[in-house]
């Protein structure tokens, strides 16, 4: 990919000379009835830039199956990344100190933020918003763009407040409940839902719809943050535990919360989903950093490499090392696949019944 700096573009903040604050009803959703879906599982695939050194993080993806993400290479450069059916190609906002890519709709139109002068916000960073189309940069002066969808109507955080950008129209959103000092859009569909999250005294999830918020908060966490949504209204986000000390990945599909988890990994971040039910994240180790990662509901995991034979149904957020697979229309494991113990068990946390993915770095497995 050739990158050239765009001076100019319709997306510049000079042009962006409407500005407009909305008031919208609210409403609170507090998720209850936690269960695992019965749909076919998954597949779970670790991304790795090539020459990072201190971790990537993968924030986006689209229909294509595009994704966009972060990473640090050696020398200690935070860029970013585009990775399109197994090529990786580096992102680098000219003259930027880092880059962030986040979004990425089915056009290849990508959003994130750069800084200038510094990457630490306490050391004279000053960031900025950013739209890459077809190899053209155009800055949007806001703190970070975060989510692009297919009628490139883009959402992230301006200041304290978040803000819609569409077809040249900035609208500053600000969540209107007493007591809410920060409030930042995440992701954007096609039907124009927004999530995001907002502080009070702790950190919640929202959902904008039609005017109306709902607040968003996981049962027993200590702060909840969706990061995307797709057209089908699943949503994407990470949670911290009661303890505080770890971040755990969910998808919140029509009120079924499902919990993603990367064994030994005190950190799981979910951030990105297509239409596809594909999801993106990043998940890290205390020792070695994060790794991104590509988790794909749409495939049953079994757990390897052997289960007991009487066992004939699991929940989908098994990993399976060693690429058995299941035969759903016999529901029954192949021969392979029996005389052993589940290599991952549930546990109940607040109410919700949370399985671990298996410990293998990029495995799947798939329906026969």
């Amino acid at each position: 990919m050739k990158i050239r700096y765009q001076t100019d573009g319709p997306l510049r903040a000079e042009r962006l000379h409407v500005m407009r604050y909305r008031r919208f009803a609210a409403t609170i959703l507090v998720i209850g009835g936690v269960a695992w879906t019965s749909r076919a599982g998954a597949t779970f695939n670790t991304i790795d830039v090539p020459g990072a050194a201190n971790g990537t993080s993968a924030a986006g993806i689209n229909a294509r199956g595009q994704i966009v993400g972060s990473y640090a290479d050696a020398a200690g450069h935070n860029l970013a990344f585009l990775l399109d059916h197994g090529t990786f190609t580096t992102i680098d906002f000219p003259g930027a100190a880092c880059t962030q890519a986040i979004g990425i709709n089915a056009r290849g139109q990508i959003v994130g933020g750069y800084a200038e002068k510094s990457c630490n916000p306490f050391a004279g960073m000053v960031p900025h918003g950013f739209f890459l189309d077809d190899g053209n940069f155009t800055t949007i002066d806001v703190t970070r763009a975060r989510g692009i969808n297919n009628r490139g109507q883009i959402v992230g955080e301006a200041g304290a407040n978040c803000f819609l950008l569409d077809g040249g129209t900035f609208t500053t959103i600000k969540v209107p409940f007493a007591g809410v000092r920060i409030t930042f859009c995440s992701g954007i569909n096609d039907r124009g839902q927004i999530v995001g999250g907002y502080f009070d005294t702790t950190s919640h999830g929202f959902l904008l719809d039609d005017g109306a918020f709902t607040t968003i908060d996981v049962p027993g966490a200590t702060s909840t943050t969706p990061n995307g949504i797709n057209d089908r209204g699943q949503i994407v986000g990470v949670y911290y535990d009661s303890a505080g000390n770890h971040g755990h990945g969910f998808l919140l599909d029509d009120g079924t919360l499902t919990t993603i988890d990367v064994p030994g990994a005190p950190y799981t971040n979910a951030q990105g989903i297509n239409n596809r039910g594909e999801i993106v994240g990043f998940y890290s180790y205390p020792t070695t950093g994060s790794l991104g990662f590509l988790l794909d509901f749409d495939r049953r995991l079994v757990a390897c490499p052997s289960v007991p034979e009487s066992v004939t149904e699991l929940p989908p957020c098994l990993i399976c090392p060693s690429g058995c697979s299941l035969r759903p229309a016999l529901g029954q494991f192949q021969p392979e696949c029996r005389a052993a113990t589940l290599t991952s068990t549930p546990s109940i946390v607040s109410g919700m019944t949370t399985w671990t993915f298996g410990s293998c770095r990029s495995s799947s497995a798939r329906l026969d």
